[in-house]
This record gives structure tokens, sequence and C-alpha cells, in this order.
């Protein structure tokens, strides 16, 4: 049983953050539960990688238990949480143009579970996705630059306001609508040759 204050589905992200902090692991759970499809999806089509998508909303997740008391309600916890995703897909996207594949040797195999918060179970390729981000609009995204792809992503698939794309990518409205009008013109040269192809 969950030490803490008592916590239900109807309490705001700031009242279940609060009641963590206070204790409650129930509060946690309601908090994955809520913003763990919406994130994996976000970070995906970010990646381009189910797998890589998973382990950074993973690490989104453990950075949350860890760092939840320094959380203050000037903003939105959706923002904090998407801001905190959106920095560790940064890292990984660095961490890409050095990555060198080393094949796996006996004996390296960790115990540990793979993915503690994350079952998995809604991925992106489910059928009410489908409509939403077919194969050839997610290969148009991955073409794009990284800054151009995020603003995309998160205002005309998670549907986030300006105000909210701004705190997250810490960037001035004038360069998000900037970011936006460009994008949308790479997304349709991007998207004409892919939409010919498939006639």
């Amino acid at each position: 049983m969950s030490r803490g204050p008592a916590v239900t589905a109807r309490m705001s992200d700031e009242e279940l953050i609060r009641a963590f902090v206070d204790g409650s692991e129930d509060a946690f759970t309601l908090l994955v539960g809520k913003y763990k499809n919406p994130l994996v999806n976000f970070v995906y089509r970010i990646l381009g990688d189910y797998d890589d998508a998973l382990d950074v909303v993973q690490e989104t997740f453990v950075r949350l238990h860890q760092k939840a008391h320094t959380y203050r309600p000037v903003a939105k916890f959706s923002t904090w949480i998407y801001t905190i995703a959106s920095n560790l897909a940064k890292t990984d996207l660095r961490r890409r143009k050095w990555r060198v594949p080393v094949p796996a040797r006996t004996g390296d195999v960790d115990s540990t579970p793979r993915h503690v918060f994350i079952d998995g179970g809604n991925r992106p390729d489910g059928s009410a996705d489908r409509a939403l981000l077919s194969e050839a609009v997610q290969k148009a995204l991955m073409t794009l630059p990284e800054q151009f792809r995020q603003v995309v992503v998160l205002f005309y698939l998670e549907d986030l306001s300006y105000d909210e794309i701004c705190a997250i990518l810490r960037i001035g409205m004038g360069t998000l609508k900037s970011r936006l009008n460009r994008a949308r013109t790479m997304l349709g040269h991007a998207l004409g040759p892919m939409m010919r192809d498939d006639d």
C-alpha cells in the first residue's frame, strides 16, 4: 500500500506531483500512466526509433522520480515533463553521431529489467496512430533538422500551444513561428516525392 496522501485520477498534475513529493507512490503511478504513451509517441517521432524512444521515456520517468522535489508550479507540469523528454531526446541524437556498434559478448547480459515503467503495449504503429502518422509522414519528419522536427511534432502532433512549446524549447515566439513556417515548407518538399512514389 502506498504511503503518503490519498490520490485520485481526478487530481490535477500539479496536485499529483505534490502528493508524490509528500510520499505517495500512487501519485507517481498515475502520472506515469497519463504521460507514458504521449511521451513515447513524441520521442519516437523525434528519434524515429521505437526502442530508443522507450529508453528515453524510461529515463524521463527516472528523472521525474529523482527530481520531483525541484518542480515549481510556475510552469505547467506537462511543460516540465516534455522539457525533460525533449532534452533527453536531444542528448540521444548527439550520442548517435558518436555511437560505434559493439558486438554483444557472452556474459554481458544485464539482468536488470530494461523498462520498469514502460510496458510497450501501445506502440506508435497502433491502429489509431496509423491514421495520424503514416510511414511516409514519419520518413518526411526524419528528413527535417532536429530543431524543425521538434516544433512540428510539438505543435501539430502533440497539439501543444505556442507558449508551451516556447517554454519547452526555450525559444522566443518569433523563433517558433519562423521555425514552423520553414518546417512546413521543408515537410511539403519532403512529402511530395514520397506521395508520388506511393501512387
